[in-house]
C-alpha cells in the first residue's frame, strides 16, 4: 500500500507538470498574439496619419511631389517592418496611386503601368463606409491572386483605413496586407518545445496552424469545407466554444485553451475605432494526445520498478535476519535450559544484548530507507528545476526579441526622418538608444545559445579536430588578419564529438584569446593548439600569450555573466566560458585553467576517447 501511494503520488506530480506546463505554453502565445495585432492597429494609424498625406489629392489632381515623398516613406517603412506583403493608397475612385510591394525579401516601388483599380475588392467597399479615425479588419485567410489561392500559401490579415484631406474631405484610403506567418511560425517553434500541440481555431473551428498542413485553411478549398475541429472532436469542442479558457481532459487527451479577440481594443481612450473585424475571435489551442500521456506514466513505473525491488529486498533480507536470529536464540535457550542454573543469569544477559541489537538494526533500515527516499525526491526536484529553468530562458529571451525589434524599427525610423532635427544631445541619446538595443540583442542571442546548448540533442560523430581548427579559422579570418595573429597546431586527433559545438567551443576559445590581449607586447597574440592522449581520454590545451588571469578568478570566468572587466575595456557578454564548460560537460569531460597575470593563459579541457 505505501509503495502504491508512493507511485501514484508521483504520477500525480507528473500530470500536474504537465498541466501548469499546457497552460503557460497557450498563455504565452496569447500574449505573443495580441502584441502582434495590437502593433498592426498601431502601424495602420502611423501610415494613414502620415505627415503631408492629406494633401496628396486636392480637388481631384494629385499633387507629383507630395506623392513622391509619400512614396519614400511607404518605402522606407516596408523595408524597416519587413512583415507587409503590400502597402497601397487608393483613391476615392478606387485606383492604386501608391503601391509597395514586398518581394523576396525586399522592398519596391510598384510603377504606374502595373497599378489596378480595387474598386470591385470587397476591402475597397468595407473601407469605403468608415468615418475618420475608424479602422477595417478582414478575417485572416489566403491571398487571392487571379481567383487562386497564391501558393505557396500566404497567410495574411488586411487593414485599411481612411484618409481625410485638409478640410475634412474623404481622398482615399490606406490599405495594407498583413503577413500572418510572421506570428504563426511562433506557434510552430512552441510545439518543437512543448508536449502538445499548439494550434490556432477561428470562431468556425477550422484551423488556421496546425501540425499536420493538410488541415489548415479548409474554409478557403471546396474539397476540405467539412476539415474542421469540431468534425474531428464534437464533444471537446462543444465545451471549447462555450467558454473563454479552460482546460480539460477526454478519451482523447488533454486540451488547454484561451479565447483571444485579437482586434478588440480595451481602452476606451483609444484613438481609433475597429469596425466588424473579419474575425471575431480566434482559440489557441493545445492538445496533448492521451497516447502522450500514458507513455509517460508507463515510463514512470519503469523508473519506479529498480526502487520497488529493492525495498522488496531489503524487506526479504530484514526478515530472514530476524528469523535466522530468533531459531539462534531459540537454539540458545533450549541448550541453556539444559544447562547448569549457575549459567542462567549470563544466558539472560545475552539474550537482552541481543534484543538490543535487533532494535538497532531495525532503527538502522527506517533510517536508511527514508534517507533514500529524500535523496531521490531532491534528485528529481532538482531535474525539473534545471529543465524549467533552460525553458524559462528560451521562452523569455524569445519573448524580449519582439520589444527589442520595435524599438529597433522605430529608432530606424526616427534616425532616418528627424537626424537633422534633433540637436547633438538628442543625436546622442538617439546613439546610446542604437548601441543600447544591440548590446541588448547580442546579450539575448548568447543566451539563447547557451540554452541551446543544454538542451539540443548532441550527434556524436567521428570529428577531425584539425577540420575543426581550420573551420573555426575561416569563421575568425578578419578578425585573425587584422589582429596580425599567429595559430599554430598540428596532427590533432580524431574524437567522438558533436562537430557544431566543437566548433563552437574552439571558436570561443580562440576569439577570447585574441581579444585579451594587450597591443604592441610581443608582436601580436600567439595562440598554441595541442592535445595528448591520456588513458580513455584526450586532453586538448589552448595556449595564449594575453594578460592573463589571477588566479582567484579561476572558477568565476565560467560562471555565465560574471566579467573581469569593464565594457569599455574589452568586448562581451560574460557568457563565452559559460558555454565552453557547458559543451564540456556535455560530452562528459571537465575544464580548467592555468594562467599567471602578464603571462598568458592556458585552458586545458578533456573529451572522452
Amino acid at each position: 500500500m505505501i509503495l502504491a501511494s508512493i507511485y501514484y503520488s508521483l504520477v500525480k506530480s507528473l500530470i500536474d507538470e504537465i498541466y501548469d506546463q499546457e497552460f503557460l505554453a497557450v498563455s504565452l502565445q496569447k500574449k505573443q498574439i495580441k502584441m502582434e495585432t495590437s502593433s498592426l492597429i498601431s502601424h495602420i494609424h502611423f501610415l494613414s496619419q502620415e505627415q503631408h498625406l492629406g494633401l496628396l489629392i486636392k480637388d481631384g489632381q494629385i499633387n507629383s511631389q507630395i506623392r513622391k515623398e509619400i512614396t519614400n516613406r511607404f518605402l522606407n517603412f516596408s523595408q524597416t517592418s519587413t512583415f507587409y506583403d503590400q502597402i497601397r493608397f487608393i483613391q476615392n475612385s478606387g485606383r492604386e496611386i501608391i503601391r509597395i510591394d514586398f518581394k523576396n525579401g525586399r522592398s519596391e516601388v510598384v510603377d504606374d503601368n502595373s497599378l489596378q483599380n480595387k474598386k470591385s475588392r470587397y476591402y475597397f467597399k468595407a473601407v469605403s463606409g468608415l468615418q475618420k479615425n475608424q479602422i477595417f479588419v478582414s478575417q485572416l485567410d489566403l491571398k487571392i491572386e487571379n481567383g487562386k489561392v497564391e501558393r505557396p500559401y500566404k497567410p495574411m490579415v488586411r487593414l485599411g483605413m481612411p484618409v481625410f484631406g485638409d478640410e475634412n474631405q474623404r481622398i482615399g484610403m490606406v490599405v495594407v496586407n498583413y503577413l500572418a506567418n510572421r506570428f504563426l511560425t511562433v506557434l510552430t517553434e512552441t510545439s518543437q518545445i512543448n508536449p502538445g500541440e499548439i494550434m490556432l481555431l477561428n470562431g468556425k473551428s477550422y484551423w488556421l496552424k496546425s501540425k499536420n498542413p493538410d488541415d489548415e485553411w479548409g474554409f478557403m478549398f471546396e474539397d476540405k469545407k467539412n476539415r474542421t475541429f469540431a468534425n474531428k472532436f464534437p464533444n471537446e469542442w462543444k465545451e471549447i466554444s462555450e467558454k473563454q479558457e479552460d482546460q480539460f481532459e477526454t478519451d482523447n487527451g488533454l486540451f488547454t485553451f484561451y479565447t483571444i479577440n485579437p482586434f478588440f481594443l480595451k481602452n476606451e481612450k483609444q484613438l481609433v475605432q475597429i469596425m466588424n473585424p473579419g474575425d471575431k475571435y480566434w482559440k489557441i489551442l493545445s492538445h496533448v494526445p492521451m497516447n502522450y500521456i500514458r507513455s509517460e506514466k508507463i515510463s514512470l513505473l519503469y523508473s519506479f520498478l529498480p526502487v520497488f525491488f529493492l525495498l522488496v529486498f531489503l524487506l526479504i533480507l530484514g526478515t530472514l535476519i530476524i528469523t535466522n536470529i530468533s531459531i539462534q536464540k531459540s537454539k540458545k535457550d533450549w541448550e541453556l535450559e539444559t544447562a547448569n542454573q549457575q549459567l542462567e543469569n549470563k544466558v539472560s544477559e545475552r539474550t537482552k544484548q541481543l534484543s538490543e541489537i535487533n532494535k538497532d538494526l531495525a532503527k538502522e533500515i527506517v533510517k536508511h530507507k527514508k534517507t533514500e527516499k529524500k535523496l531521490q525526491k531532491k534528485t528529481n526536484e532538482l531535474e525539473r528545476s534545471n529543465k524549467e529553468l533552460e525553458e524559462f530562458a528560451y521562452i523569455a529571451s524569445h519573448d524580449l526579441q519582439e520589444p527589442l525589434r520595435k524599438i529597433s524599427s522605430f529608432s530606424k525610423l526616427l534616425e532616418k526622418r528627424s537626424i537633422e532635427s534633433l540637436d547633438e544631445e538628442g543625436q546622442k541619446y538617439l546613439e546610446f538608444i542604437t548601441s543600447s538595443v544591440a548590446r541588448m540583442r547580442t546579450l539575448i542571442s548568447e543566451l539563447l545559445k547557451y540554452s541551446k546548448v543544454s538542451s539540443s540533442k548532441i550527434n556524436f560523430d567521428s570529428v577531425d579536430l584539425n577540420d575543426v581548427i581550420k573551420a573555426v579559422l575561416d569563421d575568425l579570418g578578419m578578425v585573425i588578419k587584422e589582429s596580425n595573429t599567429q595559430i599554430n597546431f598540428n596532427n590533432l586527433p580524431e574524437i567522438k564529438a558533436d562537430k557544431t559545438q566543437m566548433i563552437q567551443l574552439m571558436g570561443n576559445l580562440v576569439s577570447n584569446a585574441i581579444k585579451y590581449y594587450e597591443p604592441g607586447r610581443n608582436g601580436g597574440p600567439k595562440i598554441s593548439i595541442n592535445a595528448k592522449e591520456e588513458p580513455n581520454q584526450w586532453l586538448v590545451s589552448v595556449q595564449d600569450n594575453g594578460i592573463g588571469i589571477d588566479q582567484s578568478h579561476y572558477e568565476k570566468i565560467f560562471v555565465i555573466f560574471q566579467r573581469l572587466h569593464g565594457r569599455n575595456d574589452f568586448s562581451g557578454t560574460g557568457i563565452g566560458l559559460g558555454v565552453c564548460k557547458k559543451i564540456v560537460e556535455r560530452h562528459g569531460g571537465k575544464i580548467w585553467v592555468d594562467s599567471e597575470k602578464d603571462k598568458g593563459s592556458t585552458f586545458y579541457f578533456t573529451i572522452k576517447n
